[in-house]
């Protein structure tokens, strides 16, 4: 029973000390990578903005276009 408890205590400590490790290793990394989510996100959103504007824009030039046709044959 001790033999469990002690091979227990020491799988818990070989694999604190492989996340502390992989922690130290891949968090500079990770700060590193953290803008390129951001950025993509703020892309996205800036496109999808910018794409809905020139869509209202060019709804609005049609239905002043169909409005002129409209009104200019009962000048």
């Amino acid at each position: 029973m001790s033999v469990l408890r002690s091979l227990e205590a020491l799988i818990g400590l070989v694999l604190g000390l492989v996340l502390v490790i992989l922690g130290l290793v891949l968090a500079p990394v990770l700060l590193l990578l953290t803008p390129v989510p951001l950025l993509l996100l703020g892309g996205w959103k800036f496109w999808k903005v910018r794409h809905r504007i020139h869509r209202g824009m060019k709804r609005q030039r049609r239905n002043a276009h169909r409005l002129r046709k409209r009104v200019s044959p009962s000048l």
